[in-house]
């Protein structure tokens, strides 16, 4: 599955254990996003923060990996990350005062 994923955005396959641990964190986070959705402030504040810090790095390692000649499809995961990174710390303005 990690091939044909990543040949749907012209990304060259190199390593099914990298794809898989990506895939497992993704659907890691956001389990624990809708399994918490419900919880008490202190629990959703460190989820907040958590995915603000997340998202950074993974921006940051995008942004590496672009510089380092990646497919043009990397952009897509860097908008895609910045928009979650901007709507997570618009969050934690409003509701961490």
């Amino acid at each position: 599955f990690p091939k044909l994923a990543l040949s749907l955005f012209n990304w060259p396959y190199f390593d099914p254990l990298l794809s898989r641990l990506v895939g497992a964190a993704l659907i890691g986070i956001g389990s624990i996003s809708f399994i918490e959705n419900k919880s008490s402030f202190e629990a959703y504040r460190g989820l907040l923060i958590f995915k603000i810090i997340w998202s950074l790095s993974a921006l940051i390692g995008i942004l590496l990996v672009i510089l380092g000649g990646a497919p043009k499809s990397a952009w897509l995961f860097f908008v895609i990350f910045a928009v979650f990174n901007g709507i997570w710390m618009h969050y934690v303005k409003y509701f961490c005062k």
